[in-house]
């Protein structure tokens, strides 16, 4: 990609991107990827402002970013596994920003931002084995962990840039229930870094918590009845910022599949 911007300095900017694989034995896969990005401030992120939270800045340079990662994969109908480590390097990142303490959030450039995580996932679908009938139809896991190193001044509190996720794990167990009734639970488990200001305008660390969902479904040839809850336990946590996530969510639907001859 080369990019000109006449807001900038009518300078050609190029965003190359290498992706490779190579197969080296029928179910395993290496494969590698390098690219690098641009993303332009917003308008909220130039100019939106108000006296009590915010203020923009419409003197921000644009988030340029590079990215490594390479990784290990084995698939086959009954079992999919992958193994990857990753890079990704930001410069003049974007973010809203405040003084610990300080109730207005500006909106400025972080110098320098740099992840290295590696990630592990794997799926195993026990139908491909016993069938279509058999009471556990498929089990998925995966984990994921980020070092970040950041070049930027202590004592802020950060929106987003540099309250990123050091673990999270993510599991799924799907099962028949009775006949086509079918249910599917989802944990997640994850621990984010970073502060947030609570309500008294003190830094808070964020607390790691854990989520439990259940799906269950009726699913005939021509349709599909559905149930689905988010946070079946109801719990009470902050995901990012100091915005207080959703308790019990339930959500129903239905789908029907009409054919022509």
């Amino acid at each position: 990609m080369a990019n000109l911007n006449t807001a900038l300095d009518h300078t050609f900017r190029f965003y190359p991107g290498v992706d490779i694989a190579y197969r080296f034995a029928d179910p395993w896969k290496l494969y590698a990827s390098w690219n690098m990005a641009l993303r332009m401030p917003t308008y909220t992120e130039l100019y939106y402002g108000d006296k009590a939270t915010r203020k923009g800045n419409e003197h921000l340079y644009p988030e340029e970013t590079q990215s490594f990662e390479a990784g290990i994969r084995f698939q086959k109908p009954a079992l999919q596994f992958t193994a990857a480590g990753f890079w990704y390097k930001g410069k003049n990142m974007i973010d809203w920003v405040g003084l610990t303490g300080d109730s207005i959030l500006y909106s400025v450039n972080h110098t320098r931002l740099s992840n290295m995580g590696v990630e592990l996932s794997g799926r195993l679908d026990l139908t491909r084995f016993s069938g279509s009938q058999t009471f556990i139809g498929s089990l998925y896991a995966g984990y994921m962990y980020i070092h970040q190193t950041k070049d930027t001044d202590p004592g802020y509190v950060s929106e987003y840039a540099l309250d990123y996720l050091r673990h999270k794990w993510v599991m799924r167990l799907e099962h028949r229930l009775y006949r086509k009734l079918a249910a599917s639970w989802a944990f997640r488990w994850q621990k984010r870094m970073g502060t947030y200001q609570n309500k008294a305008g003190i830094a808070t660390s964020y607390p790691a918590f854990a989520l439990l969902d259940l799906r269950l479904s009726w699913n005939a040839e021509r349709y599909n009845l559905y149930g689905e809850v988010n946070n079946l336990l109801g719990r009470n946590y902050y995901d990012l910022g100091n915005i207080p996530q959703p308790g019990f969510w339930l959500k129903v639907g239905a789908s029907y599949k009409f054919v022509f001859r």
